[in-house]
């Protein structure tokens, strides 16, 4: 399960970069307040979109179908097993990194706002062999060798990236 859910979390940046990609096209709206104050200091790229009002625009409904569509065994597993849709589930996504493009270890942030049960969430990736690690009163849910981790703030924000900046935001 941990690999499924590192692999749905490649998918989901994936997904999230091309929407923040082209973020550019819809409406600009401040992005929200909380979300950039988590993000490391030094960042050289940040992109946001507020994925609610993205998703009724054009390319925000083509996004979603083709993430539905090319991903539809591995989404309804994990609406299955969690609850979670990300489709349903994720309003808000802010992307950050420090790193330059073609670094062979990128570090930065995903950050997102939405609907989520950290609980459920904990206790699948950890049966299926992901790691948990207390820090700062925060649980950050990691891969076996600690290089990547996620954190639920409380239920309506997550924090995803490499660990170190994870620890960071928290």
């Amino acid at each position: 399960m941990a690999s499924v859910l590192f692999s749905m979390n490649v998918r989901v940046v994936t997904t999230a970069t091309l929407f923040t990609a082209f973020a550019g096209v819809l409406a600009a709206h401040a992005a929200d307040s909380q979300l950039l104050g988590l993000v490391m200091p030094d960042a050289k790229v940040l992109a946001g979109v507020n994925v609610d009002q993205a998703k009724g625009s054009p390319f925000g409904l083509y996004l979603l179908t083709q993430m539905q569509s090319d991903n539809t065994a591995l989404l309804q597993a994990l609406i299955a097993l969690s609850g979670f849709d990300p489709t349903r589930d994720v309003h808000e996504l802010l992307a950050a990194t420090n790193g330059a493009p073609g670094d062979k270890t990128p570090v930065g942030l995903v950050l997102a706002r939405g609907n989520f049960d950290p609980a459920t969430i904990t206790t699948l990736a950890t049966g299926k062999g992901a790691v948990t690690e207390v820090y700062g009163g925060v649980t950050i849910i990691e891969d076996p060798k600690k290089m990547a981790g996620l954190a639920f703030l409380n239920n309506t924000l997550v924090i995803a990236g490499d660990v170190a900046n994870v620890k960071a935001a928290i």
